[in-house]
């Protein structure tokens, strides 16, 4: 493990090689969630600027409304990013000569598999704020929503993308090509959806899933010259929060164990 240093850092500089790529897919996902979010306040092109009648639309109203539309649009960018990152290094075959070259099998993997969890975070976290401010220098940031509410929630979100990454990872190397782990992440989140219809995975699913972590309850107030005001609050307990945690957190440390081991098993390509 004495190379996982200087390949760790190698693979952060090789991310800062992609900036333009990675940049670039980032742009285009932020106009796409800007435009749900101007969208579901009735203000496509500017028109009808009050359609839910309430006195100030503010950037927490909207991101109270549209916390799932964020993080599902955080998710495609980590999937994406993640596993192109990921696997074209088995493309390329450089993993090979780093092999050949005499470097440690388990620092070849962690290296890039802390690379993959890092990308994910800082990724997803980038995707969560670039929207909320843009939304706030338009309208204002209100009082809908909490900010210590929207920061314990992405931070559950963004330990979740830890575990994303992680089965990326497993599934990646497993595969070890680009289409092949893209299309299994695709066909592994429509069985998530299939599963959900179980009652026996339901509950599981549901508090593990993001649109639960991005789910708030709403009430609105009406004042006397009928002008609406909504809120957000936060209804999750500490402790169903803690389990989140530490089963993203659980779950992802196995993956990445169980992924390591086929990797050091694995014969070169």
């Amino acid at each position: 493990m004495k190379d996982f240093g200087k390949l760790f850092r190698s693979q952060l500089y090789s991310l800062t090689c992609e900036k333009k790529v990675l940049g670039l897919m980032l742009l285009l996902l932020t106009v796409i969630g800007y435009f749900l979010t101007v969208i579901s306040a009735g203000e496509l092109f500017f028109f009808d600027e009050n359609a839910y009648g309430f006195e100030d639309i503010s950037a927490s109203m909207l991101l109270g409304m549209n916390a799932a539309n964020y993080g599902g649009i955080a998710a495609m960018y980590v999937f994406i990013a993640v596993t192109v990152f990921f696997t074209r290094d088995f493309t390329d075959k450089t993993v090979n000569y780093e092999i050949m070259n005499g470097h440690d099998r388990k620092a070849v993997f962690l290296s890039r598999a802390a690379a993959a969890v890092f990308l994910a975070v800082v990724g997803g976290a980038v995707m969560f704020v670039v929207l909320p401010v843009i939304t706030t220098i338009q309208y204002g940031w209100g009082s809908s929503i909490t900010f210590g509410t929207i920061a314990l929630r992405v931070t559950l979100v963004l330990i979740l993308f830890v575990r994303v990454s992680a089965e990326i990872v497993l599934v990646s190397t497993l595969v070890k090509r680009t289409s092949f782990a893209l299309i299994a992440g695709v066909i592994a989140y429509l069985a998530g959806i299939m599963m959900n219809e179980f009652e026996g995975a339901r509950h599981i699913i549901t508090e593990l899933s993001l649109m639960r972590l991005l789910s708030f309850q709403s009430f609105s107030l009406t004042h006397l010259d009928n002008t609406a005001e909504l809120f957000f609050v936060d209804t999750m307990k500490a402790s169903t929060a803690a389990a989140v945690a530490l089963g993203n957190l659980s779950a992802a440390a196995v993956m990445i164990y169980i992924s390591c081991r086929l990797f050091c098993r694995s014969d070169l390509e």
